[in-house]
């Protein structure tokens, strides 16, 4: 039997409908992906201790990942320090303050603006004593205390880290100890 130019049967306008509805799909979802690439680039990171070890890793990473990047460190003067961290890819996107632990007013200009910290700033000494851990304490405490009092709305996401002198080990850590490809999985 044969249908007329104008005449169509009921699985072709199925198919119509599905192409209409993944094109829909397809718009929604590409709409998703721009307002997460948004998000993204439009997104601030505050890195506590940013010349640390571990600190100075992230920080690299949260560059490449287009991630606006505020690194905190104890002295803008330590050119030894803070050059490794001028001189990454995508640098253009970090911005540096000096920021004490033990100074809990320094944390409010830290944290204003930022979505997400990383609070890896915490004293490593070989030699574990009280005064090292009263200042990691204390630390943390004057960085969750900004965020609460002053950020809560602003901050999506905290993580805090620790030390090594935690693990009160014989030798010190240094980059030699360990093994990249182990650290980044």
């Amino acid at each position: 039997m044969e249908r007329s130019a104008g005449q169509s049967n009921g699985s072709e306008k199925k198919c119509i409908g599905l192409i209409q509805y993944s094109i829909t799909f397809i718009d929604l979802l590409h709409s998703a992906i721009l307002h997460r690439m948004f998000l993204l680039l439009n997104s601030a990171v505050l890195v506590t201790g940013a010349t640390g070890y571990l600190a100075i890793n992230c920080v690299q990473l949260l560059l490449n990942d287009g991630y606006n990047v505020r690194g905190t460190v104890r002295d803008l003067n330590n050119k030894h320090k803070i050059d490794p961290l001028l001189t990454m890819n995508n640098s253009q996107n970090l911005q540096l303050l000096r920021a004490d632990l033990t100074d809990e007013h320094a944390w409010c200009d830290a944290i204003k603006g930022c979505d997400y910290v990383l609070h890896i700033a915490s004293p490593c000494d070989t030699i574990t004593d009280c005064s090292v851990v009263d200042i990691a304490v204390s630390g943390t405490l004057n960085v969750l205390n900004a965020i609460y009092k002053y950020h809560n709305d602003s901050v999506k996401k905290i993580v805090v880290t620790s030390s090594c002198s935690t693990v009160n080990l014989e030798f010190f850590f240094t980059s030699v100890s360990f093994i990249p490809s182990v650290l980044i999985a």
